[in-house]
C-alpha cells in the first residue's frame, strides 16, 4: 500500500437556518467522468472560462519534491492541458476568486494567475502541518484547513495566520464558506499516525465574526469526511475512507450516492456535483437536478 493509500484507507436553531429551505435533490445521474489524474484531490469548476481544474497529489500527502500539479479540463471534462500549472509539492484543496486560484499545498498556499498558468505567488505558514481544504468568502479572504495542526488559517492579502484553534474539534478536512458562516468537515477525532480515528468525523459551523463553533445536529461522527459542498441548498460531504456521499439537509444525514474509496475534495456547479476519486485516478461529474 502507498503512502497516499495508506494516508486515507483508515479504518441549535441559528445553525440549520441556511439548511431548513433545502430543495429535494433528484437522484444522481454521471453526466461524464475523466480519467488518467495523479491521486486527484480537488476539482473545481471555473464558470467564466467553462474550465475545470484538478489537484493532482502525485508523490504522496506530505512529498516536497516538486511533482504536483493542476490539470485543466473543458466544460465537458476533456483535458485540455493535463501538466497545466507544474512545479507544486502536494496540491490538495483548491478554491478561484476572480482571476486567481488558491491552493493548498503542504505548509503553503499556492496562488495561481489563471490567464498565464502561473504561480505568482507562495505564502508559508512556519507553523502549520498539512494544508488541505481551502475556501474563499465574497471579500476574498481565503480560509484553510489544517488536518495534521488541527486549526483554520486565514489568508488576508499577504498575511497568512492561524484563525481558529478549537477544542470542538480536531482533523479539520474539507471547508466551505456558507454566508456568514465557515462549514467545516472533520476527518475524526483522536487521529493517530496512521490517519485512523477513535471517532468518525462530524460537520461543523464556525460563526465568521464571533468565531463560535458549533456541530451540526444530525451530522456528528458520519465519516472520515473530507469534502463538502451544498447543492440546492442541501450540505453534501465525501467520506474518503468508505467511498460514501452523504447528503445533509432539515436536520438528517442520508446517503447520496457511493463514488468508491479515496472519494476526496467534492465540490458543486449548478445542480452538479463533482468527485474526485484518488484510487482510481478519475473525476467524476453528477447531476442532481430533479
Amino acid at each position: 500500500m502507498n503512502q497516499l493509500k495508506k494516508y486515507f484507507m483508515v479504518g441549535s436553531a441559528a445553525i440549520l437556518m441556511s439548511t431548513a429551505n433545502a430543495d429535494e435533490l433528484g437522484k444522481p445521474v454521471l453526466s461524464w467522468s475523466s480519467g488518467g489524474f495523479a491521486h486527484p484531490e480537488s476539482a473545481r469548476f471555473d464558470a467564466k472560462r467553462e474550465n475545470f481544474y484538478v489537484t493532482n497529489n502525485d508523490g504522496g500527502p506530505m512529498a516536497q519534491k516538486g511533482e504536483g500539479y493542476i490539470s485543466r479540463l473543458d466544460k465537458d471534462g476533456k483535458v485540455l492541458d493535463e501538466h497545466w500549472v507544474t512545479g507544486i509539492n502536494a496540491p490538495k484543496g483548491i478554491v478561484q476568486y476572480g482571476d486567481l486560484l488558491y491552493i493548498a499545498d503542504i505548509q503553503q498556499v499556492r496562488v495561481v494567475d489563471i490567464t498565464t498558468g502561473k504561480v505568482k505567488q507562495s505564502i508559508t505558514a512556519q507553523d502549520s502541518k498539512m494544508f488541505n481544504g481551502i475556501t474563499a468568502d465574497a471579500e476574498g479572504n481565503v480560509y484553510i484547513s489544517d488536518i495534521v495542526g488541527g486549526a483554520i488559517y486565514r489568508l488576508q492579502g499577504d498575511t497568512l495566520e492561524k484563525w481558529v484553534e478549537t477544542d470542538a474539534f480536531s482533523s479539520p478536512n474539507g471547508v466551505l464558506i456558507d454566508g456568514d458562516r465557515l462549514l467545516v468537515v472533520t476527518w475524526g477525532e483522536g487521529m493517530h499516525e496512521d490517519f485512523s480515528t477513535d471517532e468518525l468525523g462530524s460537520i461543523f459551523a464556525i460563526d465568521l465574526k464571533t468565531k463560535e463553533v458549533k456541530v451540526l445536529e444530525g451530522a456528528e461522527h458520519i465519516g472520515n469526511l473530507d469534502g463538502i459542498a451544498k447543492v440546492k441548498g442541501n450540505i453534501i460531504v465525501s467520506d474518503s475512507n468508505s467511498g460514501k456521499i452523504f447528503q445533509y439537509s432539515d436536520g438528517k444525514t442520508q446517503l447520496l450516492l457511493e463514488s468508491g474509496p479515496g472519494s476526496a475534495d467534492i465540490s458543486s456547479y449548478g445542480d452538479n456535483l463533482l468527485v474526485p476519486v484518488m484510487f482510481d485516478g478519475h473525476v467524476y461529474s453528477y447531476s442532481l437536478k430533479k
